[in-house]
């Protein structure tokens, strides 16, 4: 049974308590501040307590006012994909204790110019006609030999 008529002990007992709760109310950090995904994906990623409960990841997309939950559980990373045009805010806690959130994540998601692509396929286009042009030339010539 706990005395606590010695004041060290119960100095000792309410410090380990105090220290316990905060553990337990830790907040996550992402590993980055701002990231691009000039793909459409990004690995988004987060350093936690030492697992005290699960995490929950929100994000607020391009045009949105609120957040919303996208992952919930007790790993410290999500894949993201599909992720439409724009700037991407992700915030992230710890669901044990009710931590508070973390500092912001900006996912700036970004696609080749559609001009760039299509210049691309026009350049295709015109060197396979220009091969096919010279083959069925030549084809021609041989015949007339």
């Amino acid at each position: 049974m706990l005395n606590f008529h010695r004041p060290h002990l119960a100095a000792s007992l309410a410090s380990l308590l105090f220290l316990l709760s905060f553990a337990a109310q830790a907040v996550p950090a992402f590993t980055e501040d701002e990231l691009s995904a000039p793909e459409g994906h990004v690995l988004v990623d987060w350093s936690g307590s030492e697992r005290v409960g699960d995490f929950e990841l929100q994000v607020k997309r391009p045009g949105a006012e609120t957040f919303v939950t996208v992952y919930r559980g007790p790993d410290t990373a999500s894949f993201r994909s599909g992720l439409a045009a724009g700037v991407h805010t992700y915030r992230v806690r710890n669901t044990e204790g009710e931590s508070g959130w973390s500092g912001l994540l900006r996912v700036e998601v970004t696609y080749p110019a559609q001009n760039a692509a299509l210049s691309w396929v026009g350049l295709g286009v015109v060197v396979f006609l220009a091969t096919l042009s010279a083959l069925l030339l030549g084809m021609k010539r041989r015949e007339s030999r």
